[in-house]
């Protein structure tokens, strides 16, 4: 079973996927690392040069190599959903687990807002704020389970887990 987690930037996708690879015992992908890995620049480069339509080009990209393996964990960025494509390949190849984190912590989390090219539109908190009005309801509209992120990874793990383990079951 493939398991793509949604949500916004830094809502603990990376973190939670790979505590549940190795629970789960499976792979683990980011999708913007193998962006990054295949461009050979990082993702501020890629928005330099290419624009936002051309990162968005290689992020579905790179999603369509891997989303046909088996048994993967698979973060995505938080943009992803905004390609029906990918939104429609997500759901026939897994399961879509949306990672809910109040804005205010991922606010917190960021540590350097100059490595995440949309936050340089604006103040980071309004822009963050912007890009949830569109994406939260396509994330909630996409995801097979919701899961709060707001507290222990352990907690959120288990509650993903169990939330596989009942849709095997049926």
């Amino acid at each position: 079973m493939n398991i793509f987690l949604i949500g916004p930037m830094a809502t603990g996708k990376s973190y939670i996927g790979n505590a549940l690879a190795k629970r789960l015992k499976c792979r683990f992908h980011d999708t913007d690392d193998l962006i990054c890995d295949r461009a050979g620049m990082d993702i501020a480069t890629i928005f330099e040069k290419e624009g936002e339509a051309g990162f968005r080009r290689r992020e579905a990209e790179a999603l369509r190599g891997i989303a046909s393996n088996e048994d993967i964990i698979v973060a995505t960025g938080g943009g992803v959903v905004l390609d029906k494509q990918n939104c429609e390949y997500m759901k026939e190849n897994g399961t879509v687990v949306y990672l809910n984190t109040p804005l205010d912590m991922r606010y917190q989390r960021i540590q350097n807002p100059a490595t995440r090219p949309l936050l340089m539109e604006g103040d980071a908190y309004e822009v963050m704020q912007q890009l949830d009005n569109i994406r939260v309801p396509i994330y909630q509209a996409l995801a097979d389970f919701i899961v709060d992120n707001s507290g222990d990874v352990t907690a959120t793990t288990k509650k993903i887990i169990e939330y596989i383990d009942s849709i095997k079951k049926l």
